[in-house]
């Protein structure tokens, strides 16, 4: 029986889909509580009421969890099925790689200070442009520098300085008053504005036969999947859609990369290894990277795994990167899975839910359990590479989702861009391990201390590191 809202922020699971564990990781909050913690920590969740961020559509989460993803897989399984001339997504994400590090990573010829949080944002929203806008949109500056970049950075800034501005009754009046809120309805409009003639381009390549070729974007599965829908897809609710997209996919992401980043300089066996692999997969592919290139970098996707698991990270759209503004430690405890109950349920040991309860899944917790995990606080860069190999070579990878891995949440409404996530990462640590060095500021540095604030988990993107371009100091 389906228990769980339909459509609902705090949405179902599927049918047949993986089920979150049941067991005494599951915590209940009831919804006047939640909505309660909400209001007090400053629209945790979803950063859009009073502030003017952009709602999550079924539209657009669909387009990411289908059409992106059919587009990830393509070329692999033109490869199985021996198709020939198939849309190779891998390798148009790996020239806009390139083409990102030449912009946003600087030269580095001597050991330069960077915000490695800031230099992979720039780097993943650049790899990932085409993909998530077309072609004619990834290459304009008006779009991803004067309009996403200040829409992210206003729209994390706008809610902790809500609710600490405004009364929850006056709240409505932020958009009218509170800087950061107004620059957040200002970048909506001026997304709208840039996306206007690139929409009607497509509605009119769209009547045109023989007019679509090439690889499809964000931009064009939106428009095929709001047609199918019987729906029209104005300006306005593009630029919603992908402004949610782009926040979502890019801050978490970077986020992400900044982690692995920091867990890497602190194991130096670990990425000596990681970067024979490379090496060694470089050459077999003859620097060609395609998905199948990139399953084979087996020990980096169990690093990868291993470092968000030990160092867990709250999955949600920006839940961290704007909860982290108010306070840089608090609660321990981080959840994902996030469900709302639609009619009573009962156990079958008789635990009874209300209908309107509101259920989470403590995330970290289930990561450090020794049950679930042996040796859980260890750090063990092969932990999951070896339960690929004695278990199941097609599960335990970076982006799978099981009963004991719940990073990217569970079943249907897992994070449906993580697919795109691992492959974007590995492209960029691809060319990073591969063209730099890393330290810390100071020696005897190690990793910060995570930032933690509600139910919100994240590396401490304050802490500024050290780059080098491999290769210097042997030729001095």
């Amino acid at each position: 029986m389906e228990i769980f809202e339909e459509g609902h922020p705090i949405c179902d699971e599927k049918p047949g889909g993986p089920q979150p564990p049941a067991s005494h990781h599951a915590a209940e909050v009831p919804r006047q509580r939640a909505e309660c913690a909400t209001e007090r920590y400053g629209l945790l969740l979803i950063p859009g009421k009073n502030v003017g961020g952009p709602p999550l559509s079924n539209e657009a989460s669909d387009m990411v969890r289908i059409d992106l993803t059919r587009a990830l897989f393509e070329e692999l399984q033109a490869k199985i099925e021996f198709i020939h001339n198939a849309a190779d997504l891998i390798s148009q994400m790996q020239d806009d790689c390139i083409r990102a590090f030449q912009k946003a990573m600087p030269s580095c010829q001597d050991w330069t200070p960077l915000f490695p949080f800031e230099v992979l944002l720039d780097l993943f929203a650049r790899t990932t442009a085409q993909i998530l806008y077309g072609e004619e949109l990834a290459g304009r500056d008006d779009w991803l520098v004067h309009t996403i970049y200040p829409f992210i950075h206003h729209l994390m800034l706008a809610p902790p300085a809500v609710v600490s501005g405004y009364h929850p009754s006056l709240r409505f009046l932020a958009k009218y008053f509170e800087t950061h809120t107004k620059m957040v309805y200002k970048g909506r409009k001026q997304a709208e504005d840039i996306l206007r003639p690139i929409l009607d381009k497509y509605k009119m390549q769209r009547a045109m036969p023989g007019e679509k070729n090439g690889h499809g974007d964000g931009i064009r599965w939106l428009l095929e999947r709001y047609d199918s829908l019987g729906k029209e897809l104005t300006p306005e609710l593009l630029a919603q859609d992908l402004l949610f997209i782009t926040v979502a996919a890019i801050q978490t992401s970077a986020a992400v990369g900044c982690s692995i980043l920091f867990d890497m300089m602190d194991q130096p066996a670990s990425l000596s290894h990681i970067r024979a692999e490379i090496s060694a997969i470089k050459e077999a592919c003859r620097g060609n990277w395609n998905r199948q290139s990139l399953a084979q970098l087996r020990f980096l996707d169990s690093f990868m795994k291993e470092s968000k698991r030990v160092n867990t990270f709250t999955q949600g759209t920006c839940s961290f990167l704007i909860t982290m503004v108010f306070d840089r430690f608090g609660s321990r405890v981080t959840v994902t899975v996030q469900r709302m109950v639609v009619v009573p349920y009962r156990f079958d040991d008789g635990l009874q839910i209300p209908a309107g309860t509101q259920l989470s899944f403590p995330n970290q917790q289930l990561n450090l359990d020794d049950d679930v995990y042996p040796d859980a606080g260890a750090f063990k860069a092969d932990r999951f590479l070896k339960k690929r190999m004695e278990d199941d070579p097609n599960r335990h990878h970076f982006a799978s989702v099981s009963e004991d891995s719940i990073t990217w949440g569970s079943g249907y409404h897992a994070c449906p861009g993580r697919f795109l996530a691992q492959d974007t990462l590995k492209l960029l640590f691809i060319y990073l391990l591969d063209e730099f060095e890393f330290k810390h500021v100071k020696d005897g540095q190690t990793r910060p201390k995570d930032m933690y604030h509600g139910f919100a988990v994240g590396p401490d993107i304050t802490m500024p590191i050290l780059s080098r371009r491999r290769g210097l100091e042997r030729s001095r």
